[in-house]
């Protein structure tokens, strides 16, 4: 890679933060960026070994999940009426 191409991804990168702090409340996005990139590890996870683990005495992480879950849906339902 050349160095020019590896400023401008550089410049794009810092562009992108720069852009998403200038909200009032950025960090409610990028918890929801969070979130989202969480869930989408967990679900590439091996089911069979997750399933092992919360069967092993790890079912706490069902509860974290479930109460997640309803949180996010109450968030989403309450701008999902209004807007």
């Amino acid at each position: 890679m050349k160095r020019s191409e590896l400023k401008q991804i550089i410049k794009e990168e810092l562009e992108a933060v720069l852009v998403d702090k200038n909200t009032e409340h950025y960090m409610f996005f990028e918890n929801l960026k969070i979130i989202k990139n969480g869930v989408e590890e967990l679900m590439k996870m091996d089911k069979d070994k997750i399933e092992a683990l919360l069967s092993n005495g790890h079912d706490w992480a069902s509860d974290h999940i479930a109460t997640s879950k309803d949180d996010v849906e109450e968030v989403y339902n309450f701008f999902k009426t209004k807007i």
